[in-house]
């Protein structure tokens, strides 16, 4: 009888084991992402986006029905604690392929509530490592407060060494963003760039704290 049970256990074990392997096999041959960020039972994931950031648990994700700058819907990031602690992003990924060599440009609508952080879109150009070679999530020109839709540009350069584009947008701290109609188009070597991977820390430690060098 122990024998028995031993067994059922062990055959139980080892189907979990394969379907676990069968999924990551999945997601790597598929490029999905594998997102390890929790998800709220209420969320309503838009389809081909996904939920990530520093504290997506302190967020919600949804589609607005009743609220689209044109259309009939659009998609929101609210906050749901107090005090959040991080921030949350709406976001799709992409391969570079089709753009690579290319100035993009990613437009979309965003509407506020209660902003008391910052909100904005953002566009990230990475490379087969991960690493960052452009970026912009309008950190310099945030979304505060409350305010209606208005249209915002990002412009970034897609390398030839590029692999992969993200998108979306973000919330940091305690509101609500609504988004519509994104556009991810190439343009013209003369449309200014809004790039702001030069403006990152290029240092692994600060220096001269006392201003004395």
């Amino acid at each position: 009888m122990k024998r028995r049970i031993y067994l059922q256990r062990k055959v139980i074990f080892t189907s979990l084991m394969f379907l676990s392997l069968s999924i990551i096999t999945l997601a790597q041959t598929t490029d999905i992402p594998v997102v390890s960020a929790p998800i709220d039972k209420n969320d309503i994931i838009p389809e081909g986006w996904f939920k990530s950031g520093t504290e997506p648990q302190d967020y919600l994700i949804g589609v607005d029905r009743g609220m689209s700058e044109n259309g009939s819907s659009s998609a929101f990031i609210r906050s749901k604690e107090l005090k959040p602690s991080g921030s949350c992003e709406l976001m799709q990924e992409i391969k570079a392929d089709n753009y690579r060599g290319e100035r993009v440009r990613l437009t979309g609508y965003a509407r506020t509530k209660f902003v008391t952080y910052w909100a904005g879109l953002f566009m990230t150009v990475e490379d087969a490592a991960g690493r960052i070679i452009t970026f912009d999530n309008m950190q310099n020109r945030p979304i505060v407060g409350s305010s209606d839709w208005i249209k915002y540009d990002i412009v970034l350069e897609v390398p030839k060494n590029a692999s992969r584009i993200l998108f979306g947008a973000s919330l940091h701290g305690k509101g609500e963003i609504w988004i519509d109609n994104f556009k991810l188009l190439v343009v013209n070597k003369n449309v200014p760039l809004t790039d702001l991977s030069g403006k990152l820390p290029t240092a692994f430690y600060p220096e001269n704290m006392n201003f004395e060098k």
